[in-house]
């Protein structure tokens, strides 16, 4: 499944679980808005990938959530999806799978998400 992460929504909130489960049909899209929540849904879930914005809520930002998940599973991919570009040369950030930058265009997110799932069963 994935793991969504984001703050809370500005725009259309389903564009971004519509983009994970255009890639990966049969699964499920679970999403958290705040760094403390994504943790536990993924100590507890186990997801197959991680989009993760930089910029949310409660006291912790996406590369410390990041960061924790990591820690407890590094074979999680983390798809790190912000409209904060200044990010990318963070050595923090490095720790992700990919950077992609937010865009009304949905596809290099997708493509993300196909590249970090490899050949799994079930992506187009």
């Amino acid at each position: 499944f994935f793991l969504m992460i984001r703050r809370p929504p500005r725009s259309t909130p389903s564009n971004y679980s519509s983009a994970a489960s255009d890639v990966y049909k049969r699964q499920e899209v679970l999403c958290a808005q705040d760094g403390r929540t994504a943790i536990e849904i993924a100590r507890e879930h186990q997801p197959d990938v991680v989009i993760m914005d930089i910029n949310l809520p409660e006291n912790m930002d996406g590369i410390e959530a990041m960061s924790k998940i990591l820690s407890d599973n590094a074979a999680i991919p983390v798809i790190i999806n912000t409209g904060y570009s200044e990010y990318q040369d963070n050595f923090m950030s490095w720790a992700a799978e990919t950077y992609v930058l937010k865009s009304a265009d949905l596809g290099p997110l997708k493509d993300a998400v196909r590249q970090a799932l490899g050949n799994k069963k079930g992506v187009d």
